[in-house]
């Protein structure tokens, strides 16, 4: 039994998926809640790939009835990954709203799915007979729909990362464990997709491989980072922005608070948290984190990990130090090479090394 090119792509894309679902299984430190939903649209990919399958193979030409069956799924892409995105931030959310969509879909597409003979589904997609007003509507302008609703989703789980971002630039000094960049990576990764989609549909036969190296660069992005972290990542985060409350502090207050960090050298515990802080100094985090960002300017992230730079730089100037870059690292406070070499080049422009030969 031989296959086209293209279904073995299909195939490998539908295995990486499986491969990637038995491995968030397997991990104990997954959150199996949130992971639901990663699951969810996952098997919506592998769907989407068989269903891939069947037309690269000629198996629509031969049972007609399986065509569309399976496209109000398609308006679940976006509520199962974004309901995700809202877990693995710390959000709450009731996924039953999110799919009022898929079940009128599902009313648009039944007089087709159910009401059509074979012949009538194969003239639709396979011949050049003009399309009647209901024919277009589930075809043109129900393609359009669901790409504007995929988009809508991706831009709003974006948005929830940014604030999650923001969260975790007030409250951590280390955040290897807690960050969700690969997620970001993965809906600009999405939009590329859905617009190649969208081209598709204009043109036909341009998907295949881009969906099928999406699959691959996604499980890419998920097993570097379920094989990387060690504890759950969820964190608990406000539903929304902030509100910026009056200043409460004096200029004293904040030179103070400054000295006795610096001082004390509590940046130099590797995942200090803005919660440890406020425990040290007996003062409300959001007193701390209104001192730091109204009064000098900055984020807690970037506060301790400047204070960090600083001390890394005088121990690489001291002659009477012998140590090497990743000792100089770990005792500044780093958790990781990676980590000091990111925040030392952001903040001095090279690399330690080459500020030691320097």
């Amino acid at each position: 039994m031989s296959f086209q090119l293209e279904t073995v792509l299909y195939l490998l894309g539908i295995f990486q998926c499986v491969q990637a679902m038995a491995l968030l299984y397997s991990l104990e430190h997954s959150s199996r809640v949130s992971n639901r939903y990663l699951y969810l649209f996952f098997g919506l990919i592998i769907i989407s790939l068989a269903d891939s399958v069947a037309e690269a193979e000629g198996l629509f030409r031969l049972w007609p009835h399986g065509l569309m069956v399976s496209n109000p799924a398609i308006l679940l892409y976006g509520p199962f990954f974004y309901m995700y995105v809202l877990r693995m931030t710390g959000g709450q959310g009731a996924l039953r709203w999110h799919l009022i969509p898929f079940v009128l879909s599902m009313f648009i597409y039944a007089p087709f799915i159910f009401g059509y003979s074979g012949d009538a589904k194969y003239a639709v997609f396979y011949e050049a007979d003009p399309w009647n007003v209901y024919e277009t509507v589930i075809t043109v302008g129900m393609t359009v729909v669901e790409l504007l609703q995929i988009g809508l989703y991706l831009y709003y789980s974006r948005l929830r990362l940014r604030l999650y971002q923001r969260y975790l630039d007030d409250h951590y000094s280390e955040q290897s464990a807690v960050t969700l960049e690969w997620l970001t990576y993965m809906i600009y990764s999405s939009v590329l997709v859905f617009v190649c989609y969208f081209i598709d549909f204009l043109s036909y036969h341009i998907i295949s491989a881009v969906q099928v190296l999406w699959v691959l660069f996604f499980s890419w992005l998920n097993f570097a980072f379920l094989i990387k972290s060690k504890r759950p990542v969820t964190v608990d985060t406000p539903s929304k922005a902030p509100v910026s409350s009056p200043q409460m502090f004096s200029a004293s207050d904040v030179a103070d608070f400054d000295a006795r960090v610096k001082s004390e050298r509590l940046y130099l515990q590797e995942e200090l948290t803005l919660l440890d802080l406020s425990a040290h100094f007996a003062l409300p985090e959001y007193r701390i984190s209104q001192m730091l960002n109204q009064g000098l300017g900055v984020t807690f992230y970037d506060y301790i990990n400047t204070l960090r730079i600083d001390y890394a730089k005088a121990l690489l100037r001291d002659p009477g130090y012998g140590a090497n870059i990743l000792t100089v690292a770990f005792d500044s406070g780093f958790k990781s090479r990676s980590a000091f070499y990111n925040a030392f080049q952001k903040q001095c422009g090279m690399t330690p090394s080459a500020f030691k030969k320097g």
